[in-house]
């Protein structure tokens, strides 16, 4: 009888503040919960156990000085063992894992791609001590397959249109570095370029940045409520997302205009001209689903430098929408993305399909019988209150409201964090055929 343990997503890296005051640039803070989870899979004798990391093991991306990505295999050498010594813990546990005569099996995700370059590599395996023992490295796109074919495991990035890697160039580059060759440029994914030059900047101030979710219906609000000249980060969003460089030579507000004219099409003369409506001119028939968005371009459009609490009511507005958000809700996927993906493969024969990549654990039934499973991640994440949501009284909604905002601009994001470590754990019969296969929560 063999085990596998799928995790994902365990984002190692980034450090504390000096004093160890606040988290700093990391998002993963519980190390010492999943050193433990492997300890314990070192103590189980009465199976084959195998442990699948399934990509982001570590993250460079949070890794000073930063960048998209380190391109110099020195200097990526050097951040891996900054994150080797302080996580010392978690790395001791994988090479006992492996010396226990387990197999351990790693995956490269979108914030590891150093690992993929060949000195990396050879660093890592000795910190492990991986040499003659049970482990595997993939360093492609192709997914693992386990269970006599009917289990397909993969990071899911290559679905993210933002966070897809090149890996005919990244394997050049490979291929490169290890004769010593003059070695070609390498374009790291969009969402790389994201972090390095709007997320991080963002993030020495505001440490919720890369944790809360979702991104769009509830973090973009909030920086723009919390600093309005946040807006002006929508110009660089734009340039890294089309490759153009010349966004510096027309007006924000041109590029502003563009970026509204794709979510609001032919509506967005009409939703700017709303937004220089105060609201309480506004009819009562207009109110509704339309603040939602609206609540959204009040807070996107107005050259608002007020004081934060002027600023509540059209970020109430605009957090609405996350009223009946399912994002956080294991048995339905609302990411379509992701779940026409799976569904795609489910129809190519494989009955179980496995992800990472967004931090949301899944387990989730197909049309046609098979399961999508993501095994989510070991990173903190944050969401809004739900008290402050369903709050029906307005103004305790915004008291509430204000309480959590202030607590944001002072970083004390603690009280908020959410942390659910999961796997998926699959269990195969002597010939390999899977008996049984579940997303579960380990116990700390």
């Amino acid at each position: 009888m063999k085990e596998i343990f799928v995790i994902s997503d365990l984002h190692i890296g980034g450090a504390a503040t000096a004093d160890n005051s606040d988290r700093g640039f990391r998002i993963c803070t519980h190390t010492d919960v999943l050193s433990d989870f492997i300890y314990r899979l070192c103590d189980r004798k009465k199976a084959f156990i195998e442990l699948v990391i399934n990509g982001d093991m570590v993250d460079f991306l949070a890794e000073r000085d930063f960048a998209a990505f380190t391109i110099d295999p020195k200097m990526a050498v050097q951040k891996l063992k900054n994150i080797v010594e302080r996580e010392f813990q978690f790395f001791d546990s994988l090479q006992l894992f492996l010396a226990t005569g387990h197999q351990l099996t790693i995956l490269l995700g979108n914030h590891d791609i150093e690992l993929a370059l060949p000195e990396v590599q050879a660093y890592l395996r000795q910190v492990l001590k991986a040499e003659r023992k049970n482990f595997n490295f993939i360093l492609t796109d192709t997914p693992y397959i386990v269970g006599n074919g009917a289990v397909l495991i993969e990071h899911g990035n290559r679905y993210d249109e933002w966070n897809w890697v090149d890996y005919g160039a990244l394997h050049k580059l490979m291929a490169q570095q290890a004769r010593g060759e003059k070695i070609s440029d390498f374009r790291p994914p969009k969402g790389s370029r994201m972090v390095e030059m709007v997320i991080n900047p963002v993030k020495e101030k505001y440490r919720f940045i890369d944790l809360l979710k979702p991104e769009t219906q509830a973090v973009l609000p909030i920086l723009l409520a919390l600093e309005p000249s946040s807006k002006n980060k929508i110009s660089t969003i734009l340039s890294i997302y089309t490759n153009f460089r010349g966004t510096e030579e027309r007006s924000e507000d041109q590029v502003l205009d563009e970026e509204l004219y794709k979510v609001l099409g032919d509506e967005v003369e009409g939703f700017k001209e709303y937004a220089e409506v105060p609201t309480t001119t506004r009819e009562t028939s207009e109110r509704g689903t339309w603040e939602v968005v609206t609540g959204f371009v009040d807070l996107l459009l107005r050259k608002d430098n007020s004081r934060l609490e002027k600023r509540l009511p059209a970020l109430h507005k605009a957090l609405s929408v996350l009223q009946n958000d399912q994002s956080f809700n294991p048995a339905q996927e609302s990411l379509k993305e992701y779940l026409e993906a799976a569904q795609r493969l489910s129809e190519q024969g494989f009955k179980y399909i496995i992800f990472g990549h967004t931090h949301f654990a899944r387990n989730v039934e197909l049309s046609n019988g098979a399961r999508y499973f993501n095994a989510g991640t070991w990173a903190d994440l944050m969401q809004i209150p739900i008290n402050i949501l369903n709050e029906t009284d307005y103004s305790t909604a915004m008291q509430l409201l204000e309480k959590f905002m202030n607590d944001l601009l002072i970083n004390q994001v603690a009280q908020y964090a959410i942390f659910k470590p999961t796997y998926v754990h699959i269990e195969l019969d002597n010939s390999g055929d899977v008996v049984n296969i579940d997303l579960k929560e380990y116990e700390c």
